[in-house]
């Protein structure tokens, strides 16, 4: 007996190459489409698009490479202080929190310190 392959996403019969899995491009997207949102692509998406955010206001505010910005002016731009790509301690117990080649020092409650890393390599 000849076993028939079915397409995954619509079950219905495909003709052709004894290997495909598909019977159209449509149901091959579709169905790719489908297993994306069943794994938890969603958290991926929201913490990029906060990294591009906050990368993007950094960039914007610091415009001689060294600036210093009030902690209320970012927030109203709407960055996010719970995203970045890494922190930097100094030996003088300084911190500096960078997305990608852009970072920020908290110098104290009120302002900030953006600064530039033109030396970090990925």
């Amino acid at each position: 007996m000849i076993e028939e392959n079915r397409c995954l996403n619509c079950k219905s019969i495909i003709k052709g190459r004894s290997d495909k899995k598909f019977c159209h491009d449509q149901c091959r997207s579709k169905h790719n489409y489908n297993q994306k949102k069943l794994g938890n692509f969603d958290i991926i998406r929201e913490v990029n698009s906060s990294l591009k955010k906050n990368w993007s206001i950094l960039k914007a505010l610091n415009v001689n490479g060294e600036t210093k910005v009030s902690k209320r002016t970012m927030i109203v731009q709407g960055f996010n202080f719970d995203y970045c790509t890494s922190a930097y301690g100094t030996e003088g117990k300084e911190t500096y929190f960078y997305c990608y080649e852009m970072g920020y020092q908290v110098l104290n409650d009120v302002e900030i310190l953006l600064v530039e890393n033109g030396d970090l390599s990925y």
